[in-house]
């Protein structure tokens, strides 16, 4: 006997639309079925935020370790790590759109719904990273600090919205949770 929990003699992962709803979005989530490319966008993010957070310690995180924050130069780290996000991200993007050219302009409705769902989170740790940079500004901290948080916000915006939608990709996603 399977417990399974029927409300209007429907499935509840039918109501909620837990798996995936068509026979193409099954296919795709499927081991041996090729990346959509949406997905392939969302790693690119992944690997090129991780490497220009890595660039950004690598150049701030040392002179800051042998005096006062108020002294460290992070603008020139800031703008270069800003430019190699931006660049590795379209140049990522056009490495994955190559890889099948007739993929890379199809969404469907999951798409969307993944990529909103994943961006809402990410957006959250923005404005996070805006509120920490005000409250900064207004304690009259030292501008490397209001900087780096803003800088922080952006980053692991980007870097955690697109780990969400590449979970959500992997995992049942729950269409509900688009609200």
């Amino acid at each position: 006997m399977s417990a399974v929990l029927y409300i209007s003699r429907e499935p509840v992962s039918k109501m909620f639309d837990i798996a995936p709803s068509t026979d193409a979005q099954r296919a795709r989530s499927n081991q041996g079925e090729p990346m959509a490319f949406t997905e392939k966008s969302n790693w690119v993010i992944v690997i090129v935020s991780v490497v220009t957070m890595a660039i950004y310690a690598a150049m701030v995180v040392p002179p800051a370790l042998g005096r006062p924050v108020s002294e460290v130069g992070y603008e020139q780290a800031i703008v270069v790590t800003i430019v190699l996000f931006v660049g590795g991200n379209i140049l990522g993007n056009v490495v994955a759109a190559g890889t099948n050219p007739e993929d890379c302009d199809k969404k469907d409705q999951r798409d969307r719904d993944i990529d909103r769902f994943g961006s809402r989170i990410g957006n959250s740790l923005l404005i996070a990273g805006s509120c920490a940079a005000m409250f900064l500004a207004m304690t009259k901290q030292d501008y490397f600090w209001i900087a780096n948080s803003v800088y922080a916000g952006g980053i692991l915006a980007s870097l955690v919205g697109a780990v969400v939608k590449i979970a959500a990709y992997h995992g049942p996603f729950q269409r509900w949770l688009t609200w």
